[in-house]
Order: structure tokens, then sequence, then C-alpha cells
């Protein structure tokens, strides 16, 4: 028989047991917070530290809602990541916060951090270094900090969405954006000078803007911005972007930008419009592939290409046998092309046969990005053609980065290139390619051009260009080193007579693919591609 001190004991126990389960299930069920306000969108990987001393602790409670099989709705499961951070939040000094990513984010530090001078009186609207400036309003913007309920997204409540609030700080701080955009003097669409201010205030000037950066957060803040200007009887209109697609990031990866010049259309056309001094761009550049004259080469590229495959009557007759593979109405585009070992953009010569080869369509030109599941490496490898492209971009980018003294960026963008070979390399072992500093064609007079450094096209100092040497050297594979571009079309005449053979009829355009590894399940000619001759 239980004493009554016992059955007390017992009694508050489960009355303990009850409230706690009514709290989880509750607690779980209704979204802590508006998606939107920080993101993992929002902050680069270095920004993103562990917290262990607080999962440790979280992994106990996490265990106590799990570990006794707790039922809950499949709703409140999508929430368990959103209670944690916000028990997480209940652990943290008052002035931090935790993200959706587990990293602690300093509330107060963060929206000064990266202060931004401007000149004229505006310059006391963002603090200065030292932080001792007090933020200045008009009446209007104090009116609306203090007052004017501004929505910045939504929120849902027992199943119904209603609309969230921006808290004061977040109008101060987007009504700061606004003026910053206000003040830009740039030609940039003033959507894209609002995206620059967000963008610098939240990561620093010379921070790279993350992939898919402005999903995050950033569409809180731009919402938060639109009924703003509603509200002052001004066009919220003007936030937006027309024509998204034309939106770029510069090379270096720091800013966002819409200014790309019309570069797209009838290559001729553009090319008469260059004018002699100027880099050739765009479409424009295709005229380098035919009757253009390169630096001190006697021949243009389509009289070269002309030799090899019209004049050589044996590579001529290897063609023929190569074209019979296919089904008739299979162009020649769609099985092979005559490839830049180093592309006159990395410093090689147009319209050499030295520096040309036969390569398989599949692994320079295909569409479809080689998965990691797929290569010998843990990252996606691109064609030869996107993968060449990439390092060039990025190549700039680290000499624009060394022009704004942003070493920490270019040092960054060493490390990527160097990625994105060591992965070319290690899947399409059989491929040659020497990459390295960026080259930039210039017009030089009415069929003739010439490639100059990209880092002496932007006139960095001796001393600048000494690090990007440092940073970016020359990379190359040569497994085929040595063989003529004459006897390189051996290689495309075994492999696609491999799978002809066992397909055992006549191969379409569709196939070509399939003699690289892009396809599920593999292929036919892999080995070919990933072990050298």
């Amino acid at each position: 028989m239980a004493t009554e001190a016992e059955v007390k004991a017992q009694e508050s126990k489960e009355l303990l047991d009850e409230r706690n389960k009514d709290y989880r299930t509750d607690f779980l069920a209704t979204p802590l917070y508006t998606a939107g306000d920080v993101s993992q969108f929002d902050l680069p990987k270095s920004m993103r530290p562990n917290i262990p001393y607080v999962d440790k602790a979280m992994s106990g409670i996490f265990n106590t809602l799990v570990g006794k099989k707790l039922k809950l709705p499949l709703a409140a499961l999508a929430n368990i990541p959103e209670g944690v951070r916000y028990i997480k939040n209940l652990m943290t000094p008052a002035d931090q916060m935790v993200t959706d990513t587990g990293a602690i984010l300093n509330m107060v530090d963060d929206t000064k951090r990266f202060p931004i001078q401007m000149g004229g009186p505006e310059k006391k609207l963002i603090k200065g270094v030292n932080d001792t400036a007090e933020d200045i309003f008009d009446e209007v913007d104090q009116n609306i900090i203090d007052n004017i309920d501004i929505t910045s997204g939504f929120k849902y409540d027992k199943g119904k969405k209603l609309s969230s609030y921006a808290t004061p700080e977040k109008k101060k701080l987007t009504l700061k954006l606004l003026k910053i955009a206000e003040n830009d003097k740039s030609d940039e669409a003033f959507g894209i000078k609002f995206k620059q201010a967000y963008k610098n205030y939240v990561l620093g000037e010379d921070v790279a803007i993350p992939k898919d950066y402005f999903r995050g957060g950033f569409q809180s803040y731009l919402k938060t911005a639109k009924n703003i200007l509603s509200y002052k009887n001004k066009d919220p209109k003007i936030l937006n972007i027309s024509n998204p697609t034309t939106v770029r990031v510069s090379s270096d990866g720091t800013k966002v930008t819409q200014l790309v010049a019309n570069t797209a259309g009838d290559p001729q056309t553009l090319w008469n419009n260059t004018k002699v001094g100027q880099p050739i761009t765009g479409d424009a550049k295709k005229r380098l592939r035919s009757e253009i004259i390169v630096g001190d080469e006697t021949k243009n590229f389509r009289a070269i290409k002309y030799e090899i495959t019209e004049k050589n009557k044996d590579v001529s007759s290897k063609l023929s046998t190569l074209k019979n593979l296919f089904e008739e109405s299979t162009d020649n585009t769609h099985i092979y092309s005559i490839d830049h070992i180093q592309a006159p953009r990395f410093g090689g010569a147009n319209a050499n046969k030295e520096n040309l080869t036969f390569i398989m369509e599949g692994p320079h030109n295909n569409l479809v990005n080689l998965p990691a599941s797929k290569t010998l490496v843990d990252d996606v490898v691109k064609p030869k053609s996107r993968f060449e492209e990439e390092v060039y971009k990025k190549a700039k980018g680290l000499v624009d980065a060394v022009a704004t003294n942003n070493t920490k960026r270019a040092e960054e963008l060493s490390k990527e290139i160097f990625d994105l070979q060591n992965n070319f390399k290690s899947t399409f072992k059989n491929v040659d390619f020497v990459v390295g500093q960026a080259f930039a064609p210039i017009k030089t007079g009415e069929k003739t051009a010439n490639y100059v450094k990209y880092s002496d096209l932007v006139g960095l100092n001796d001393e600048q260009k000494k690090l990007v040497e440092n940073l970016l050297p020359t990379y190359s594979n040569r497994p085929n080193k040595g063989v003529s571009v004459e006897r390189s079309i051996d290689r495309l005449v075994t492999m696609y007579g491999e799978l002809a053979s066992l397909k055992g009829a006549k191969l379409t355009a569709k196939e070509v693919g399939q003699a690289s590894p892009l396809k599920d399940g593999g292929l036919v000619g892999i080995s070919h591609l990933t072990r050298p001759l």
C-alpha cells in the first residue's frame, strides 16, 4: 500500500508529465519564427561556426522528445529544427540569435559590422567605424519606424496564413538600404542597387556572393522595402528587375550587375561595330574561329581546319568512316570538334596544328554536367568547354580582386580554380587541356586581332602581377602529348566504332553523349576517356 506522500508524489509527476506533453505538442505544431529574417543564404560558410556546448545540451532535449517515441503530427516534425533553434536562442545572450544553419549571429554588431560611408549629410545615416553617430531619420521615416505596421512576410497560426510585421530595427535597416540605393550614382537599375546595398551591408563589400543568396533573408527586406515605398506613395515596382535573366555577378563574385552590353547577334555585324583597340566580346568572338588572323600567325582558323579535314586525304578518309557510323541525318558538329589544347584565352595559339586535336563532342560541349556520382571525385565535373569557361571567368575575377586589393577573395578563387582543374583531370584522364592566366582578345585591324593578358588590360602594377602569377600558375593535362592532330582522329573512330558495334546499328546524335560518362548507367567508351592511351 502506497503512503499518502507517495500518492501525492505520483500525482504531481503525472500532472507535470501532462503539462510537458501539452507544451511539446503546442510548441512543435506552431512555427516559432517567420522565415526570411536570417537564412543560410545570408551567411558564407566562414560565418557558420559550430556551437558544440549548446548542441550537446540540445541532444538531451531532442532525446527527450524523440527518444521516448513521442507521437507527433507530420506538420510538427517539420518544426523540430525551428524548435531547436528557438531553445538555443533562449540559451544565448539577448544580443545574439542562432540562425537556421546553427551559427551564432551577433544581432547588434551585425547591422553595423560593415559600415558604408557616404558623402554629405547622409553619412550620419550609417554609423561610422567608431559607431558613435546616432541614426538620423526625417519625420516621415521616424513615424514609419515607431508607429506604422509594415508587412515583411507571413506566418501560419493554426493553419491560417497571417501577415508578419517588420520590427522597428528591420524597418530602420530597410530605410537605410533604400537610402544607400538612392545615393548610388551608378547606372544600374534601382532593384540592382538595393540588392548590392543589402549584400554589402550584411556580408561586406569584398565578400563573394553565395549561390542563391538573394533567395534567402533578402526577400523579407525586399518585401519590407516595397511596402515602405507604398506607404510613402512611391512606386514599389522600382525595386522589380526587368529581364532578370540578364543579371550577372561580377567576375570576382562580389557584385551584382545588369549592365551587360548587347553582345549577342550576327557575329560579322558585332565585329564591324567593334572599334580597333577595343576588346572583342560576345558573339563577335566567333569571328576568331573563322577568317580573323590572330597575333603573328599567318593563317586563320578556318584555313587550318580546311587543311586538316579536307586537304589531308588520310584524315578526310577517316572522317568519312566516322560519318558512316552515324545515321545520315547526323551533323558532323554533333560527332566531333577540333579543339584547342591550350585555348587562346589561356595564351595558346589560335591557328597552329601543334595546338589542335580532335575531341569527342560528348565531353566537350554536352549540355549536361557530370554529377559526383558518375565521377572519380566528390564534385560535379563540367564538359571541357564549360570547364574552360568557368576557369576563365574565375581567372579574370582573380585579377579583378587583386586590382581592388581584395587578396582574400583572390586566394579563394585560386583554390576554386585548382579544384576545378583537378576534378576535371581526375575524371577525363585522356582529355588534353592547358589553363592558367586569362587573356582577352583585342581587335587590331579589319581582319586581325591579338590576345593580351587580362592583367595588362586591367593595368596591374608589377607587384600585383607577381601576386597573380603566384596564385594562378599554369595547369595542364597532356596524356596525348606528341600525338598529331591528324593521328588524334584515330581515337574517335575506335570509340564510336565500339559503340556502334555493341548497338548493332548506326548511331544517332543523341547517343554521342553515351560515349562519355553523362548518362544514367554509365556507358561505352568511358575507359578511353578516363585513362591515358
